[in-house]
């Protein structure tokens, strides 16, 4: 076969595939939205959107085949699933029709047999039992290939396959393993089947004493399994120490995906806020729809970013007050648009503030440099975190990441001297006393000739604990910061903190960190270790705080998060204070005008869980006192029928656990 066109090549399937696929035909097509490198010979690269069967036709003209890689996320909203797994699908085929093209290849999931116990017989011809809306999609995309095989005469080749990965490994469900070079072959094989018509094949290692039908592959494609499962009895064992209390997983061949159902229904409000990226309805938690508009024009690489910006003028006044979390990304969204030829009018303002941001970034990076050096050159390892290193390796331009302050951590045990040094360079701040340390995470100092440095004894304002500030700061990536040598967080670290400093409730959406997190998972060419971010949201008790953020992020903007990531945070049981901070976040409405300024009795609830997390239960009654001593220092006024209420509510739950255990 001469030409093919495949779809979805930047994704992760396609980048394993690609170097197997290389030479086999005389010319391979990579259409995507995002830029896809590096490119091997014989491959061109096509910016495409899909959902444009004007753009469809003519980036299939000349084709003889198709390999359709393109997906919506498994855990993406009802909306993106039909746009991307059943919009996209009807519109390929019936453009490759209409191209006269004859092969398409429709790489499926065996998440559409998800719901078949482990222990009933399939093959390619049972009926589909999908795990998952997603899997919905992916069946229904199977039927639309079989639509255009019987009654236009296309020969269509669906290829359900498992878990893609180069070697059987312990992250992979037990079971469900396809070998790249097992997929690529059974692709090249079906491109060049004369008279395939439409065919399922089960592109999965063989398990022994567990046949799902793998002989037809052989059979009608010619084509030898080079990957050997484990055995049955081998997978049911890892299966029961992976799920050790979750009974759909363990029953059902789609594992996780298939008791996932079963997550969202205990979430409850939080689910439906993550996935529907409302939050409060108001702009607190989650971006307004006019947010959510320039967003997609600032880090939409394709013409969708034309159209959504065209959106938000028509949405927008800006000649008035439209929000200061707006304003921050017009930088970055006249970069994008400059480089799709934007003709708007509004871009020679937007261009004046693309070079004011970088003066002033600029001016804030210099003002800023001296103390860090000179914190340096005292050995205390600062570690830059937040925006500046962000700025630096990620954005790689000071324009597009507007700041007002620079963030350093320094080890606690020389907070003194960091204290004094900064001092002594003109820094101004409040006291840094042992109070103000034990209930708070970092100290602003203003210098009197502009500029502001916050220094930091936790890496994390969501959890000022040692153990988070360790974990976050213990393996750290170096950075030249104007020529001083300091260090950064590495890139799941750095996801981290974005994540957990974003899904604060506001004002006004802080919605930078949403524009930090897909330009940081852009610019590292390294894959972000996931296990990390798992481990990290077991051990200080943010499972749901990460899985929230990190579901929106796939959903809204495509971040390559893997499923099973998703699931295990999500299946992860919250604890107590855990629970409040969620309480907090999902109804964010609630007030209470026991702390001036309109701050909520919940909120401070949560800041306190985030403090006693860690504490064992004897203490933690004493560590909420020394906590609220030192907000009430702080903000001068506390009512003291607020603290009776507060007391009330934590015997009321000691109370309740009391009675749950010795019932």
């Amino acid at each position: 076969m001469k030409r093919v066109l495949m779809t979805g090549a930047a994704g992760r399937v396609a980048t394993q595939l690609r170097p197997l696929l290389a030479g086999a035909f005389e010319e391979l097509i990579l259409v995507d939205r995002q830029r896809v490198q590096p490119l091997y010979p014989g491959e061109r690269a096509v910016r495409c959107n899909l959902r444009s069967q004007r753009a469809l036709q003519k980036v299939l003209r000349n084709v003889d085949g198709v390999i359709h890689l393109s997906i919506a996320p498994h855990d993406g909203r009802l909306e993106s699933l039909v746009s991307g797994n059943v919009e996209v699908v009807c519109r390929l085929f019936e453009a490759a029709r209409e191209a006269g093209i004859r092969h398409v290849v429709l790489p499926s999931s065996m998440h559409v047999l998800g719901l078949y116990t482990r222990d009933e017989p399939v093959a390619p011809g049972s009926l589909p039992r999908p795990d998952s809306l997603y899997a919905c999609t992916k069946s229904f995309a199977e039927n639309v290939g079989a639509l255009y095989a019987t009654r236009y005469g296309m020969n269509v080749a669906c290829l359900r396959h498992g878990h893609l990965t180069a070697e059987l490994n312990d992250k992979t469900e037990p079971g469900n393993w396809t070998s790249p070079e097992d997929l690529a072959n059974c692709i090249r094989a079906a491109l060049d089947h004369r008279f395939l018509g439409f065919e399922v094949f089960h592109v999965v290692a063989p398990n022994a004493g567990d046949d799902i039908g793998q002989e037809s592959i052989r059979r009608r494609l010619g084509v030898e399994l080079k990957g050997v499962g484990p055995s049955a009895e081998a997978c049911l064992a890892v299966i029961e120490e992976w799920h050790p209390r979750d009974h759909t997983a363990r029953l059902r061949r789609g594992g996780q995906f298939a008791s996932e159902g079963v997550a969202r229904v205990r979430m409850g409000g939080a689910r439906r806020l993550a996935i529907s990226g409302q939050g409060s309805g108001d702009g607190h938690l989650w971006p307004t729809p006019e947010q959510q508009l320039l967003l997609q024009a600032a880090l939409d690489p394709s013409d969708n970013a034309l159209e959504a910006f065209a959106e938000w003028r028509q949405r927008v006044d800006v000649e008035q007050a439209f929000g200061w979390s707006s304003v921050r990304l017009l930088p970055l969204a006249y970069r994008n648009l400059a480089a799709l030829n934007c003709t708007d009018p509004l871009m020679g303002r937007m261009k004046g503030m693309y070079r004011r941001s970088w003066f002033e970034t600029n001016t804030l990076f210099h003002r800023v440099r001296p103390a860090l050096a000179r914190l340096a050159s005292e050995g205390m390892d600062p570690v830059l975190l937040k925006g500046a290193p962000l700025a630096i390796s990620a954005y790689r331009n000071l324009a597009l990441r507007p700041m007002s302050d620079v963030d350093v951590w320094v080890p606690s045990e020389r907070l003194p001297d960091a204290d004094r040094i900064l001092r002594e360079d003109g820094w101004l701040a409040d006291a840094l006393d042992e109070s103000r340390i034990r209930a708070f995470h970092a100290l602003p100092y203003h210098h009197p000739d502009g500029g502001e440095l916050d220094l930091h004894w936790h890496a994390l304002h969501a959890r000022s604990s040692v153990s988070a500030t360790a974990r976050l700061t213990g393996n750290c990536e170096s950075l030249d910061f104007l020529g001083v040598a300091l260090r950064q967080l590495r890139p799941a670290q750095s996801l981290i903190v974005n994540v957990m400093h974003g899904l604060r409730v506001n004002r006004e959406s802080p919605v930078r960190w949403i524009a930090d997190a897909v330009v940081l998972s852009r610019a590292h060419e390294a894959p972000i270790d996931w296990e990390l971010v798992v481990e990290f949201g077991a051990r200080q008790r943010v499972s749901r705080q990460l899985w929230m953020g990190l579901s929106y992020l796939q959903a809204h903007h495509a971040l390559p998060v893997p499923g099973p990531v998703l699931s295990a945070l999500a299946n992860r049981r919250p604890g107590i204070m855990e629970r409040v901070e969620l309480a907090f976040l999902v109804d964010s409405r609630e007030e209470s005008q026991a702390f001036s300024g309109n701050r909520p009795l919940r909120k401070q609830l949560a800041r306190a869980a985030r403090v006693v997390e860690h504490e064992r239960p004897l203490v933690t009654a004493r560590v909420v006192a020394q906590y609220f001593a030192a907000r009430t220092r702080t903000y001068k006024r506390f009512e003291s029928g607020t603290a009776r209420a507060i007391g009330r509510r934590i015997w009321k739950r000691i109370r309740k656990r009391i009675s749950l255990r010795f019932a």
